[in-house]
C-alpha cells in the first residue's frame, strides 16, 4: 500500500512553482492508479517523490505502513 499525505513541492526556477500542493492519495495493494495530467501539473514530482529521487518539502509518505520520508529509515529496504 502506498499511502501519500498532504504533501508539498516547490522548486525555485529561477521563481516559485508549486509541483504539488497538499497533495494525498491511498493506493492499496493490487490496485493499478494511472497518473495523468497536462505538462507541470507535478506528475513526474509525484512519482520522484515517492521513489525518494525528490525530497518533499512537507508532509508524509508511507509504502507498506513504513514512512519513507524519515531519516532513519533505510530505503533500500523498503524498495
Amino acid at each position: 500500500m502506498i499511502d501519500v499525505r498532504n504533501i508539498y513541492k516547490t522548486f525555485w526556477v529561477p521563481h516559485e512553482v508549486k509541483a504539488l500542493v497538499d497533495f494525498s492519495i491511498k493506493i492499496e495493494a493490487g490496485e493499478v492508479v494511472v497518473v495523468c495530467g497536462p505538462s507541470g501539473s507535478g506528475k513526474s514530482t509525484f512519482i520522484r517523490c515517492i521513489n525518494r529521487l525528490e525530497t518533499a518539502d512537507s508532509g508524509k509518505i508511507f509504502i507498506d505502513n513504513v514512512d519513507i520520508l524519515d531519516q532513519n529509515t533505510n530505503i533500500n529496504e523498503v524498495r
